[in-house]
């Protein structure tokens, strides 16, 4: 478990059993037990349209012009 960033809204930083490597709003890994994957860019536009702007699985940077 890592500490909450001051500027992140992602709940995830405090939370013991996080089943996400990456957090899905600021990038930072939030679980270092779970392994980073390899994904497809199908997986990719899939989490844009949900709107994230990181992959939770391999920590790639989805959605530019963010401050994120």
């Amino acid at each position: 478990m890592s500490k909450q960033k001051k500027s992140c809204p992602n709940l995830n930083h405090n939370r013991v059993n996080v089943q996400l490597r990456f957090c899905a709003h600021c990038g930072d890994i939030v679980n270092k037990k779970i392994a980073p994957k390899e994904c497809s860019e199908a997986t990719h536009a899939q989490r844009r349209k949900g709107r994230s702007f990181h992959c939770v699985d391999c920590g790639e940077k989805l959605i530019t012009g963010s401050a994120w």
